[in-house]
């Protein structure tokens, strides 16, 4: 069992979350309050709760470039404590260093970049997401994309990436390993359209905070034009817990396979071969 989408922050962040919220405004926005914070004690006793093999840590999209590279440390660092604990890279698309902050994160071990989030680093022109991902093709490091569900209701962190920019960042890097967290803000529904099925097919989605948008009905749905194995595991921990997934699940008649739990997100990410008879 491999979580696939889980978060940590920096110390410095944790702290003092009010200094944060007053220079970076998505941050402020989707921590009003104290709201859930981990850290790496917090994940470590997570997989233990849970029965986790392992799990994967998104870094925070930080408006801050070194506030960026802040994340990817305080991630990697968690890796180096607790082996459990894969981690991916925070690289802002707009780091003029980009590649060398690409080498150093996969020095560190990284074994992809996200959480990226175009609302959180303030970009509008996603050109900038599209050279990130060409860059991470080139070093086989797969990217997690957050992606937000043009309609329903409001909340904090509800983006503007839908799946119209999403269809376009999959046309634009195709040789991209792309993860859409969130089910990919609804853009496997339009799947059953041949050009739209294309162009999911080197695509995975995650079920990130799936109860809090979706009905459990929505799988079968999105297997139905993806198909089960390009479907990941991902809670949002500590918003939301591995347990709160589960239970959504066995409120329904949905039928997961078992590589769901963790086979998808260990080819994926590349965990260790430790891991990859889970699930």
């Amino acid at each position: 069992m491999i979580d696939a989408h889980v978060h940590l922050l920096p110390r410095d962040v944790r702290m003092d979350p009010s200094a944060m919220r007053e220079r970076d405004p998505w941050f402020a926005e989707c921590f009003p309050g104290e709201g859930a914070m981990a850290d790496t004690v917090e994940l470590g006793r997570m997989l233990d709760d849970q029965l986790c093999d392992a799990c994967v840590i998104a870094g925070w999209p930080f408006r801050s470039i070194d506030d960026c590279h802040a994340m990817t440390e305080a991630a990697a660092e968690a890796h180096r404590t607790d082996a459990r604990m894969a981690f991916l890279a925070m690289i802002h698309p707009l780091d003029p260093h980009l590649d060398d902050a690409l080498d150093h994160a996969q020095h560190l071990g990284c074994c992809g970049v996200g959480e990226l989030n175009m609302d959180g680093f303030g970009i509008d022109n996603d050109r900038f997401l599209y050279q990130l991902a060409e860059a991470c093709a080139d070093r086989d490091l797969p990217i997690l994309v957050h992606c937000s569900e043009p309609v329903g209701h409001q909340y904090p962190g509800k983006g503007t990436f839908t799946p119209l920019r999403v269809e376009e960042l999959l046309r634009a890097v195709p040789e991209c390993t792309v993860v859409l967290a969130h089910l990919g803000g609804g853009l496997p529904f339009y799947g059953v359209m041949p050009e739209v099925q294309r162009i999911l097919a080197h695509a995975y989605v995650d079920t990130a905070a799936g109860p809090w948008l979706y009905t459990p009905n929505v799988l079968p749905i999105v297997a139905g034009t993806m198909g089960w194995d390009r479907i990941i595991f991902g809670s949002d921990f500590p918003l939301m817990t591995q347990r709160r997934i589960r239970d959504w699940l066995s409120s329904s008649e949905v039928t997961v396979p078992d590589g769901f739990w963790g086979r998808t997100a260990s080819r994926v990410y590349h965990i260790p071969s430790s891991q990859e008879n889970v699930g």
